[in-house]
Parts: structure tokens; C-alpha cells; sequence
């Protein structure tokens, strides 16, 4: 058995999963660690890893009870590297507040900058590209449907109702020519 403090005598690595869940409820994110433990263990990647699964919420909680923890304290500086209560941890501890002044010293970059804005903005468009091309989705099996039922010569009063429309939505629909939306 490997002590845990022996890993840079055995070559492991070292990977961190950090769950940020604002508003899932705890039992969500138990779920979803236990789907990623069963995800993992059934493959072997290497001898040398270790997969180590944190909730930053609950770490949070347990910096409360627990100030001194260093570990709790990276939690903290990862959660907000520029809160008041990591500036007092920087008061204590001199690898957060290293690491404090190269984030900031990179924050500077203006490339590095601009370049996160650009994967930023890059990610908010596929992302409303998305929300865009799955709400025409909707509306055109939407409106598939209302063709479906009114060819079966169901009352447009019930295709209304089924379709959550009112009925005039429902006759504009069925008088467009292609339904192309």
C-alpha cells in the first residue's frame, strides 16, 4: 500500500476534479461523483493516476470549521482568489500568495487577455447558436404536428390544446405555405 504522502517517490499524478455546484442540491452531486467513480474505475489509464473528486461548496463549508487546513485554504483561493478571506490566508500562507501574485502578474498580459475574451466570446455564441437552432427544432415539430393532426381532421380547437397554442397560432401555422419558420 502506497502512504499518501509518497506519491513523488511513486510518480503518480495527481489529478483534481473540482465540482462547482451552486444550485444543484448535495444529493445531485453525490450522483454525479458516483457517476464519475463508476465511469473511472471501470478503465485502467495508467498505474500512476489518482483521480481525487472535490465539491468546492463543501470544501467552502469545511474551511469554516477547519482555518488552518492547507488544502482548505487552495479551495478558498480557487473559489475567489481576490476575497478578504484569502487575503488573510495570503497572511499565513506564502504559496497562496505566490500564487496570487503570478495570477495577477498574468492578468496583466494584455494578449493573454484579450485572448480569453475571444474563447469567452467564442463559447457564448456556440452556445446561443445552440439555444437558437434548438428552439427552431421546436417550432418546426411543433408545427410538423399541428400539419400531422389537422391532416387526421382533428378539430383545430384540440390541436391547440395539445399544442399549448391558442387557435388563430394554430390556423396562421397551417396557412403558411411551407411552414418554414
Amino acid at each position: 500500500m502506497i502512504k499518501p504522502n509518497s506519491f513523488e517517490k511513486n510518480s503518480r499524478i495527481l489529478g483534481f476534479i473540482f465540482i462547482y455546484v451552486i444550485f444543484i442540491c448535495k444529493h445531485s452531486t453525490r450522483l454525479l461523483i458516483e457517476r464519475l467513480r463508476t465511469l473511472y474505475q471501470r478503465e485502467i489509464l495508467t498505474d500512476h493516476f489518482e483521480m481525487h473528486i472535490i465539491s468546492l461548496p463543501e470544501a467552502i463549508k469545511e474551511y469554516d470549521k477547519n482555518k488552518d487546513d492547507k488544502v482548505l485554504q487552495w479551495m478558498m483561493f480557487l473559489n475567489d482568489p481576490g476575497s478578504v478571506e484569502v487575503a488573510e490566508i495570503m497572511k499565513k500562507n506564502k504559496a497562496i500568495k505566490e500564487a496570487n501574485k503570478k495570477l495577477y502578474e498574468i492578468s496583466q498580459d494584455e494578449a493573454l487577455r484579450r485572448q480569453a475574451l475571444n474563447e469567452e466570446i467564442a463559447r457564448m455564441d456556440e452556445e446561443q447558436r445552440m439555444y437558437d437552432a434548438t428552439q427552431k427544432g421546436l417550432k418546426q415539430g411543433k408545427a410538423e404536428m399541428i400539419k400531422q393532426l389537422a391532416s387526421m381532421k382533428i378539430e383545430i380547437k384540440q390541436i391547440a390544446k395539445a399544442a399549448n397554442m391558442t387557435e388563430e397560432e394554430v390556423k396562421k401555422i397551417l396557412n403558411e405555405k411551407n411552414n418554414i419558420l
